[in-house]
């Protein structure tokens, strides 16, 4: 997109919980303040996944295999639910052919990417970006202008216009 999302969200008005502002590709899911978010990440692949979030840490709640036919998954019986005090974490490796559910509140407002930390499969796509309570952003002081003059220097727009964000 034309428009970093930090400043789509600052600048869009109401507009900045609808997550086709942020422009096509970016995989954007806006989140409420104070939502709580569960997320299967699904592994159908024979290769692991090491999925990392940005801005938070995570409750592993559940972890297992997505079907006991595939060697490398192992058992069935390998899967485990958290129990009262789930682990936290901002990474999760997830297995071939295995599943995790993570849980996180969306108590930290920002522009969050959500990747697999493996270069190529995150420049492949395998990235999304939570736009954190976009109305409580819209709240906070400007940002710096260091990080505007930035913007500005590789030809950035620092505001949404009355078009969209192409």
């Amino acid at each position: 997109p034309r428009i970093p999302a930090i400043y789509t969200a600052l600048t869009a008005g109401s507009l900045a919980m609808d997550p086709r502002v942020y422009g096509e590709h970016t995989n954007t899911v806006v989140l409420k303040s104070m939502e709580v978010i569960e997320l299967v990440l699904w592994n159908n692949s024979t290769m692991a996944h090491p999925m990392h979030l940005h801005g938070h840490t995570f409750q592993l709640y559940e972890y297992g295999c997505t079907d006991a036919d595939h060697d490398e998954c192992g058992s069935k019986d390998m899967a485990f639910k958290a129990g009262s005090s789930p682990m936290r974490r901002d990474t999760v490796s997830v297995g071939p052919f295995q599943y995790a559910v993570i849980r996180f509140k969306a108590s930290n407002p920002g522009m969050w990417l959500m990747h697999c930390h493996i270069d190529t499969h995150h420049a492949q796509g395998m990235a999304m970006l939570f736009a954190e309570a976009p109305e409580v952003l819209q709240q906070t002081p400007d940002m710096p202008l260091s990080v505007r003059d930035q913007c500005l220097l590789q030809g950035a727009a620092t505001s949404v216009n009355s078009t969209s964000n192409d």
